[in-house]
């Protein structure tokens, strides 16, 4: 992740939770748990605790997603370089012949420096 989003998606989580203490701090509004209101310190501590355990998961969920994304790229890359080389064992026999042309070729110019 570019450190910019990370940084972004941090600044957003701070507002999220700057919000949630503002609305958990005034009255009307609160967490019900078993039916009971929770208002004040233990609803907007509750709040925090909450938007805390969601960016956490938001974390561990984008970073695995970001591993899995580079372990399937880095599986492509190696199956393409296993096809070339198949390709390239499978295609040897038709360019051996080329491949005497260059090297007679390469040894001639080799002996004209010499």
């Amino acid at each position: 992740m570019k450190t910019t989003t990370r940084n972004t998606l941090l600044v957003i989580g701070v507002l999220l939770i700057i919000a949630f203490m503002a609305v958990f701090s005034m009255e009307g509004h609160g967490i019900v748990i078993d039916g009971e209101e929770i208002n004040g310190v233990a609803g907007v501590g509750i709040g925090i605790l909450g938007c805390a355990i969601g960016l956490l998961a938001a974390f561990f969920a984008l970073s695995l997603t970001g591993l899995i994304l580079a372990a399937v790229a880095l599986f492509l890359v190696l199956l393409g370089v296993a096809i070339f080389g198949a390709v390239a064992i499978a295609l040897s026999p038709l360019l051996l012949p080329l491949f005497f042309f260059l090297g007679i070729v390469w040894l001639i110019n080799r002996n004209k420096r010499a």
